[in-house]
């Protein structure tokens, strides 16, 4: 269970790294480039996410990236403190 606990946690820290390294990295064409509001960075990840075919799906994403890789990371220290406990 503490495996399962730190590969959750991995996923969690890499989607938040892809979010915050390597998406603003990109030219402003291929919708990368620092954001003034929310809704640009929606937008932006969004555009990121093109590679998925359902465009409600890459909405939907994009509108609740950080909290699934937060929630990632808080389901993934919960199983290591089951573990430990």
């Amino acid at each position: 269970m503490s495996k399962i606990g730190l590969l959750l946690e991995l996923i969690g820290f890499l989607l938040l790294f892809w979010k915050t390294e390597i998406r603003p990295n990109r030219s402003i064409e291929q919708g990368g480039g620092v954001t003034q509001h929310q809704f640009e960075e929606e937008m932006q990840i969004e555009k990121s996410l093109n590679w998925l075919s359902n465009e409600g799906i890459r909405k939907w994403l994009s509108k609740h990236f950080t909290r699934i890789a937060l929630g990632f990371i808080v389901i993934g220290v919960l199983f290591q403190l089951i573990s430990c406990g």
